[in-house]
């Protein structure tokens, strides 16, 4: 039987494709405003994590107001997560403009394929679908989402969009490895505590925080290049699909402090976007190794914990 999750989502990708872009935007808008009002616990949290990237009080007019935009912006990604499925590949590519395309060409051509990194950022699921959209071969590794039924239809959504799609667990370093050795490309996300695996200590807009091992593990692994990208909602909201430049980096003898300065590397890369716009940065679970207010921004490095080779995203 289908689960209701299951069918509000079949339902919704159904609706999305009928109702005016305008209609979805301001029921988004009204949607993360409720939530914000009426969900005490996930408001505690979001103030909690802002506080922590703006370096004020958690109570302040402006920490306020990133938390609540975020929730209009999540509620806007939801919306278009459903909406993606029904579109054609030239209606995906109309939705983004890029900005550094050559960056990921130039490293698939390599033959080594590449691991493009992301943070819970803009609209990770449109930047993978707009990738598949030109032509890359790409394989995204993913969280479970809801309940079985749910999660099945997350996942032909998409693979809908032309994308493989590989649970996180333990077949996926296997799925990744084979992946990069045929020179495609394999989409992980990089930003948020891990729930299990390895995790590394970093920094992060001036905080301490853990993100997932597997990005800088895959490569030091495969010599497959890291490709940082971030898809930047736009106020018409269209969005800048971001691709940067490889990440530089030679390894030393030191496993373990490889692992922790790439993946301090990885993160130094998005830390400019995220201070700039915070709002677009989805931080809905505990973020922070110390809560509160914000310590004054610094940098530093960490030794290396735990163990596991990927980690996905929602």
């Amino acid at each position: 039987m289908r689960s209701v999750s299951a069918a509000v989502f079949q339902a919704g990708n159904a609706l999305a494709a009928r109702v005016p872009a305008r209609v979805r935007h301001g029921a988004s808008r009204a949607g993360g405003d409720a939530v914000y009002y009426l969900a005490p616990g996930l408001r505690r949290q979001a103030l909690e994590n802002y506080a922590g990237i703006l370096h004020q009080p958690a109570g302040s007019a402006r920490v306020r107001r990133v938390a609540r935009e975020s929730l209009v912006g999540y509620a806007k990604l939801m919306t278009e997560f459903v909406l993606l499925p029904t579109l054609t590949a030239e209606q995906i590519l109309a939705m983004v403009d890029w900005v550094g395309w050559d960056n990921i060409a130039h490293a698939v051509e390599a033959g080594r394929g590449a691991i493009v990194v992301t943070p819970h950022f803009g609209n990770w699921d449109l930047a993978a679908a707009a990738a598949v959209a030109r032509g890359l071969p790409l394989t995204a590794v993913t969280e479970h989402f809801g309940d079985e039924a749910m999660n099945q239809r997350v996942v032909a959504a998409r693979e809908r969009l032309g994308m493989k799609v590989v649970p996180l667990g333990v077949s996926a370093g296997k799925a990744v490895l084979n992946a990069l050795r045929r020179g495609e490309v394999v989409a992980l996300v990089c930003d948020l505590p891990p729930k299990e695996g390895r995790a590394i200590p970093v920094r992060v807009c001036g905080q301490a925080t853990r993100v997932p091992a597997g990005p800088a593990l895959l490569a030091l692994r495969t010599g497959a290049p890291v490709v940082p990208i971030t898809c930047l909602r736009r106020p018409d909201n269209r969005y800048r699909l971001e691709v940067q430049a490889p990440i530089e980096f030679s390894p030393g003898s030191d496993q373990d402090a490889d692992v922790a300065r790439l993946s301090q590397a990885i993160m130094d890369r998005f830390e400019p976007i995220l201070s700039a716009v915070p709002e677009q940065w989805y931080l809905y679970s505990p973020m922070w190794a110390s809560p509160g207010a914000a310590a004054p921004a610094q940098s530093g490095r960490r030794p290396v914990e735990d163990d596991a080779l990927v980690a996905g995203s929602r």
